[in-house]
């Protein structure tokens, strides 16, 4: 699916914010989102084996803490309740807490990478009202508790999606999402794999 809508990134060391438009197309676990900075579309994008970075015409494998973060918002996303129904899945109840003054029920379900995330679902809607897993702060690279908080849940698609997200590390506000449209985006596998950067033409014809 692709997804439009309006993103805001808090420093978690200093508390400044900037916002951005993004567009997020997803399929699986792969992903292609792409926002407006500085005048320039930077593009990250996910295959599911290789995360890179693309802004203007440069094209680069991404550094080692933004690959480590993108996997794991990735694999301890969402698409982690598609392991419910999957034999052999490793999932647990977990402890139940109150999310927005709402009574929910904890479920743990592991990724891939032998990590849980505990999601909370409300005991009457049954909607995920948040999930948190243990994983990289954005900008320190250190090991915080990655929290994200769901609401303003709407029927998409034959199922029920949060066009509201806010993201904490280690319960500082880390971003916060708002989505103005969801619409189905067929797209080829192809479509997330690392763009080949167009050659400079002058830099064949030597140093001037």
């Amino acid at each position: 699916f692709k997804s439009v809508g309006d993103l805001k990134q808090y420093s978690t060391i200093s508390g400044a914010c900037n916002s951005f438009e993004t567009e997020t197309i997803s399929k699986g676990e792969m992903l292609r989102s792409k926002i407006e900075l500085m005048g320039q579309p930077m593009v990250t994008g996910y295959d599911g084996k290789q995360c890179w970075i693309q802004q203007g015409e440069h094209v680069f494998p991404a550094d080692e803490t933004t690959t480590q973060r993108i996997v794991e918002e990735v694999k301890h996303g969402m698409v982690l309740l598609m392991k419910l129904g999957e034999p052999g899945a490793r999932i647990e109840a977990a402890d139940r807490r109150e999310v927005a003054g709402r009574p929910c029920s904890g479920l743990k379900i592991y990724a891939d990478d032998g990590k849980p995330s505990t999601f909370y679902a409300d005991d009457t809607s049954h909607y995920i009202l948040r999930s948190e897993y243990v994983g990289t702060d954005l900008e320190q690279g250190v090991s915080a508790v990655k929290i994200c908080e769901y609401s303003d849940n709407r029927p998409i698609m034959g199922s029920i999606m949060p066009y509201h997200i806010t993201e904490f590390s280690s319960e500082k506000k880390s971003a916060e999402t708002d989505i103005r449209s969801i619409v189905e985006h067929n797209v080829d596998d192809s479509f997330f794999s690392i763009p080949t950067e167009k050659p400079i033409a002058r830099l064949k014809e030597g140093p001037v």
